[in-house]
């Protein structure tokens, strides 16, 4: 039984739609080589853009061909001034949700957390990977340290809408009635 170039070719587009479903969500995160120089890995938000008060997770790919033995990692989340590598650090947080490796990509890794302010954030990494010892800062948009600018994205405000309290929403109605008499 061969194979007909209308086959050959959806299975060639099968296995580029699947590269790219792989290769995609690593897209909004800033990719450095790491542990003097032993580690490639990509770092970000799981789900971007991200919003205040909406749950996402912290998101580290290590992107070399071998598998992620033992990952030992404390992370801290920071809330910062600015988007910038010289940034000032309003606040921090360890991270406590445990680090939980994909099921689709063993070499992927997430914490959950619930950013509750938009604005800059950023991640401090501290442990081992496969016996490597890991100490980076990683910063949202402007705070990226890869040369190509790719970075993962600072938290954002969603739009609000009917905007304000029902007293405001009563006060407008009111007013948007009033006109109407005009």
């Amino acid at each position: 039984m061969g194979f007909s170039i209308k086959k050959l070719f959806l299975l060639s587009g099968f296995f580029l739609f699947s590269s790219l479903l792989y290769i995609l969500p690593t897209q909004a995160h800033e990719p450095r080589l790491i542990g003097n120089g032993a580690i490639n890995v990509v770092v970000g938000w799981r789900a971007e853009p991200v919003f205040k008060k909406n749950i996402n997770r912290f998101d580290f790919i290590v992107t070399d061909e071998v598998e992620v033995g033992t990952i030992d990692l404390d992370v801290y989340v920071l809330f910062l001034d600015q988007d910038s590598a010289d940034a000032k650090v309003i606040s921090s947080a360890k991270l406590t949700d445990e680090l939980r490796r994909d099921r689709d990509n063993p070499n992927r890794f997430n914490k959950y957390f619930l950013p509750t302010k938009d604005g800059a954030y950023g991640f401090h990494i501290i442990g081992m990977v496969d016996g490597i010892a890991i100490d980076e800062i990683f910063i949202c948009r402007g705070g990226t340290q890869n040369v190509d600018n790719r970075s993962f994205g600072c938290v954002e405000e969603l739009q609000k809408f009917p905007n304000g309290s029902k007293k405001d929403r009563d006060s407008r109605i009111n007013r948007v009635d009033r006109d109407d008499d005009d």
